[in-house]
């Protein structure tokens, strides 16, 4: 048995580097002693003299080398946490991040509540635009699709973690292929970070799907290509909702074309959401 107490105090030595120099919460070993351990820190007041198995502290130690190398804390825990509920994440997949919250927020305008919408989810990677969407639209008939079977495999889990599985229909291939009927609201998170900049902003993102990252040179490529699809696969007067990277809505809106543009801002009031109609 180790002491808790000193045990955390090494965690947190271990990580400090890490946090100072990527900007990362000063939380991250706290995060990760809690859940190694399943103490909270509050029971180390309370009792100062806890101990924990050797096991759990060398699991412990394990996981901040890990974070220490750069690995993403997201993958260590196994969760994370979208529109207020928690979500698997494993390397099968991009982390979702808060900005994609807009991107469910913005599908969730524009459709009506109280009436049957068929959505579509391109790329829907772990799954939780998709689930997200199947969960605040009970009537809304679901299709998520990847072209990644792995990737299809933690978006299932996801949603039978959170009791949609019978309401969503995962399909493997690219882009709008393998969708079978027109959508009233076809969804995309699409990799638009450009090639050079892959791994040069965070090196946690080389433990990510590059597949799911890398945009091509400019960040664009895919919206490209979506370009030449997406009226096929959209009911007149339906929706596309795409996100985007700082910076790129108004290139993204020439490219993607259509009847009318809408943009939605992030939590820090940058355009993260480009919706074009046909």
């Amino acid at each position: 048995m180790i002491q808790a107490r000193a045990l955390l105090d090494e965690v947190r030595e271990a990580l400090k580097g890490v946090s100072a120099t990527e900007g990362n919460s000063p939380f991250e070993a706290d995060w990760l002693f809690m859940s190694v351990t399943r103490l909270g820190l509050e029971s180390l007041v309370v009792e100062p003299n806890a101990e924990v198995p050797r096991e759990s502290a060398d699991r412990l130690r394990e996981l901040a080398r890990r974070r220490a190398a750069g690995e993403p804390l997201q993958y260590l825990l196994g969760d994370v946490e979208f529109l207020g509920r928690r979500f698997r994440v494993d390397r099968r997949a991009l982390i979702p991040r808060p900005e994609t919250e807009t991107l469910v927020q913005a599908a969730l305008e524009c459709g009506r509540e109280d009436v049957p919408c068929s959505v579509a989810e391109l790329g829907t990677g772990s799954g939780v635009v998709a689930v997200s969407i199947a969960l605040e639209r009970p009537q809304a008939a679901v299709v998520a699709t990847d072209i990644s079977e792995d990737a299809l495999s933690l978006a299932r889990e996801n949603a039978e973690l959170w009791g949609v599985s019978d309401r969503i229909r995962f399909m493997c291939g690219d882009l709008t292929a393998p969708l079978e009927e027109l959508v009233e609201l076809l969804v995309f998170n699409p990799p638009y970070v450009p090639s050079a900049v892959v791994g040069a902003i965070q090196r946690e993102l080389a433990y990510e799907p590059r597949l799911a990252l890398d945009g091509g040179l400019d960040g664009l490529d895919t919206y490209r290509r979506l370009s030449e699809q997406w009226q096929a696969a959209v009911k007149p007067g339906g929706w596309l909702l795409v996100e985007v990277g700082a910076g790129q809505h108004l290139a993204v809106s020439r490219i993607l074309g259509g009847s009318e543009t809408s943009l939605w801002d992030d939590i820090r009031g940058i355009v993260r959401v480009v919706g074009v109609r046909r």
